[in-house]
């Protein structure tokens, strides 16, 4: 599983105040990177580079905030592995 990595602090602090964070996953496959916010996992994007892969999370997070998607708020669980 990879580690959420947060949006750049420059691009947060313009777009979403410096007190707000965003984390997302992203894999690349082949020259793609394609990547989904940790809180929305619905909604996949994918780019040419890890800047405009940032551009549009935050395009997908702001339509989510203005109600031009719907957002199923992923539901989570723990689950116990015993040896």
């Amino acid at each position: 599983m990879q580690k959420p990595i947060p949006f750049s602090r420059e691009v947060l602090s313009w777009y979403l105040g410096p007190e707000m964070e965003l984390q997302y996953t992203y894999q690349q496959e082949g020259k793609f990177f394609i990547g989904r916010l940790v809180d929305h996992p619905e909604f996949p994007t994918e780019a040419t580079s890890i800047s405009k892969l940032e551009e549009y999370l935050l395009d997908i997070y702001q339509m989510i905030q203005n109600g031009e998607l719907e957002s199923e708020t992923s539901k989570h669980g723990v689950l116990e592995v015993t040896a």
